[in-house]
């Protein structure tokens, strides 16, 4: 199990990496203020504390990588921005097209690279049904994910997703799914 949750992670990194290695090459010099307070940095990568709530909208595909062809999938995530050190709190819900819905809470953290990359690394406990599609072993699953995105003036960003859900071996089955997906984050504060 653990050497296919590596193969899976190093696949998915590698995505991010070959479809936003055109934005990494881009980004100038630090313009604008980081997305929040800046608890750690070293040079151009600083690790952010608190900042503005935000909302994420994703689009994608659900069981990317072991599903051919994998359901459609449609995600939002909320998360707070106000943090303890690093580490804030986080929602999210999403639903494919074969009928599965999924619930997810847990934590995430935000590195921003330049003033234009922002990475988002994610974990948390889930409640899984699958409707008409892939079971995932039972009810109880975690979930790991990431987001790359590049940010706005307006401190929206557009990125991408790769995520994993996982049992972790606690019930009979352990197949897991991927998602990959398109994402938009919107600080709550741009919406009113």
């Amino acid at each position: 199990m653990a050497k296919k949750l590596r193969r899976c992670t190093r696949r998915l990194w590698l995505a991010a990496m070959f479809l936003l290695g055109p934005v990494w090459a881009a980004a100038a010099e630090p313009e604008h203020p980081p997305v929040g307070d800046v608890v750690f940095r070293i040079g151009d990568l600083a690790l952010i504390g608190d900042g503005p709530d935000a909302v994420t909208i994703g689009v994608g595909a659900f069981d990317a990588v072991k599903t051919d062809p994998a359901s459609a999938e449609i995600r939002a995530e909320y998360r707070l921005g106000q943090k303890l050190l690093f580490l804030g709190p986080m929602v999210g819900v999403l639903a494919n097209s074969d009928g599965g819905v999924f619930g997810y809470g847990g934590f995430y953290f935000e590195f921003q690279w330049t003033d234009r990359v922002v990475f988002t690394p994610a974990a948390g406990v889930a409640a899984y049904h699958s409707g008409d599609g892939k079971p995932l072993g039972g009810t109880f699953q975690f979930y790991l994910g990431i987001d790359v995105a590049y940010r706005f003036d307006d401190n929206t960003r557009l990125g991408l997703k790769v995520g994993h859900i996982s049992n972790a071996d606690i019930h009979n089955e352990n197949d897991g799914a991927e998602s990959v997906l398109l994402t938009y984050t919107i600080p709550l504060a741009n919406l009113f």
